[in-house]
């Protein structure tokens, strides 16, 4: 078996919070914020969205453009031996 990556995908949520919110929330001042982090705001999930929520959505194209072809293996499957 051949390992490697074949294709990559990702999302953003829609919600966003701006450098401001950032600001406010973190104690950070703004400056410093948008000046030093180089920050203008990030993308946020929402409350009921949960991390399985996002990497689905993300993965959900890359099984349309590969129609489910690929085998699928988990890091927990790979080990040393298998691998030589």
């Amino acid at each position: 078996m051949s390992v490697g990556i074949v294709d990559v995908g990702a999302y953003s949520p829609a919600q966003i919070q701006t450098a401001e919110e950032i600001a406010v929330l973190s104690g950070i001042p703004l400056g410093v914020v948008r000046d030093r982090f180089g920050l203008t705001g990030m993308h946020i999930a929402a409350p009921d969205e949960h991390a399985l929520h996002l990497a689905a959505k993300a993965a959900a194209p890359l099984l349309e453009r590969h129609g489910g072809k690929q085998e699928i293996v988990f890091p927990s499957d790979l080990s040393t031996a298998k691998l030589k």
